[in-house]
């Protein structure tokens, strides 16, 4: 989930540093580092899914590392839309601003049942 919220966040960073207008040099570093993060998202998401499949799915320590780069990837997604004027992206920012916070509900939850004793 690092390698995934690294790129958002070098996204977030080139849109709130150049202001990534559309056909600037910031807005093409933007891009390249959302579709970085994009392409991990989908990768990173299909191992954790087979993972899960194989072994179930139960509450670690390290489901932790997944939520902080979801919300990442919704602030880049949401920044990089808005400058440069893509409603569709700052719609999938939206989007993914639910399933980031569904994350952090469910691995929250996953840790107070962990710390009550169950499993």
């Amino acid at each position: 989930w690092i390698v995934m919220g690294a790129p958002a966040i070098w996204c977030a960073a080139a849109v709130a540093v150049t202001g990534a207008q559309p056909g600037t040099v910031g807005a093409a570093a933007a891009a390249v580092a959302w579709g970085l993060a994009s392409l991990m998202l989908i990768v990173i998401a299909t191992t954790d899914a087979l993972r899960a499949r194989r072994f179930g799915i139960r509450f670690t320590p390290e489901r932790w590392t997944m939520v902080f780069p979801l919300g990442m990837y919704c602030v880049a997604s949401w920044g990089l839309g808005r400058s440069l004027h893509a409603g569709w992206l700052t719609e999938l920012a939206r989007l993914w601003l639910v399933v980031a916070f569904g994350a952090w509900a469910a691995v929250a939850i996953g840790e107070v049942r962990h710390l009550l004793g169950g499993r």
